[in-house]
């Protein structure tokens, strides 16, 4: 099968960078909110990224804490928490976790602050649930693998997982599937006794979000069913999420609360990452049907709008999105994290 990448420099390799350094920031400046960048980026502002955090591996997991600091998982299985309230400060809270190709660390934060993460154990995902102190708990194990997780204002979570029956095989440079007899994708609610409640079952729901209404939104790839790739050539920008390549294509965002497709005829390929508070808009990363990967604002009822940076090597190769008090952060395969200014 070929590819074709729409961001070259996609290798997830150590680069060296002392772990856990930080950069101090100046706390008279917190960033755009994103209401205000939705405007600038109308307007075709160009705009700068502030460095706040790097470590050795690629930050794949980003979230708000609620309480003043970010959770920042790494593809080595640790996580950070990234004080910003203060002076700005990283604490190591867990280290060996575990993932595989198919199984993505995720991250979603309870209504009392502590991190829902996943681990894989004998080829299995579980939910654990971390608190303040960095103390873990198994909560849950899941019979099928876990893509992504979200919560919402009231404290209910969600969770993306994807299943498959008979054969499944996959390609190299880059890890994808490239063929399946069967595959399918389920999103779960949590309930508080701990059982969990199926509400959809379809298409691959590689990324969760909700908005300020609660409503869960889903970015849901592909069909369930056979798959086999076609032939053509594939693009992404999310190199930890290339193992959906032959599906990114094929994005469909919906809302799940309301039933409702959004932006059916304005969507951008290989959406995988994206945050979203009111209805009529979005912020996310992906590939434009020019071909062109980056950031983008996508609204209904015109084409998508490329986030300009002065320097555009920041759209290259990010694997984390989160909002954190209103101000769109990311991380990258580099093991930096970045807030937008």
């Amino acid at each position: 099968m070929p590819h074709k990448f729409a961001q070259r420099n996609y290798s997830l390799s150590l680069l060296g960078f002392v772990l856990g350094s930080l950069i101090f920031i100046s706390c008279a400046d917190k960033g755009t909110p994103l209401p205000d960048l939705r405007r600038q980026i109308q307007g075709g502002v160009q705009h700068k990224a502030e460095l706040m955090f790097e470590a050795r591996d690629p930050v794949v997991a980003l979230a708000d804490s609620g309480q003043g600091f970010l959770y920042i998982g790494t593809s080595m299985g640790e996580i950070y928490r990234l004080d910003l309230e203060h002076e700005p400060k990283a604490e190591r809270i867990c280290r060996g976790l575990s993932h595989s190709d198919n199984s993505f660390m995720a991250f979603a934060v309870t209504k009392d602050g502590s991190l829902l993460v996943n681990d894989l154990r004998d080829s299995q995902d579980v939910l654990l649930l971390i608190d303040s102190k960095g103390q873990a708990r198994e909560i849950l194990k899941l019979s099928d693998s876990l893509l992504s997780l979200a919560a919402d204002r009231q404290g209910k979570v969600y969770l993306a997982c994807w299943t498959y029956e008979g054969n499944l095989s996959v390609s190299l440079n880059p890890r994808a599937v490239a063929g399946a007899e069967f595959i399918k994708g389920k999103i779960f609610v949590l309930e508080q006794n701990g059982l969990l409640v199926q509400i959809y079952e379809g298409g691959i729901p590689v990324w969760l979000t909700t908005n300020q209404k609660n409503q869960l939104i889903a970015s849901i790839w592909g069909k369930q069913g056979y798959f086999a790739p076609e032939k053509k050539n594939y693009s992404y920008v999310d190199p930890y999420r290339a193992f959906w390549l032959a599906l990114s294509d094929k994005v469909q965002l919906y809302n799940l609360t309301t039933q409702q497709r959004l932006f059916a005829n304005t969507m951008v390929d290989s959406l995988t990452l994206f945050v979203m508070t009111d209805d009529d808009y979005l912020f996310g990363y992906g590939i434009s049907k020019d071909g062109g990967g980056g950031f983008y604002l996508v609204e209904a009822k015109r084409p998508p709008i490329r986030l300009l940076f002065a320097d555009e090597s920041l759209s290259q190769n990010v694997t984390a999105l989160i909002l954190f008090e209103n101000v769109v952060y990311f991380g990258n395969a580099q093991g930096k994290v970045f807030r937008i200014k």
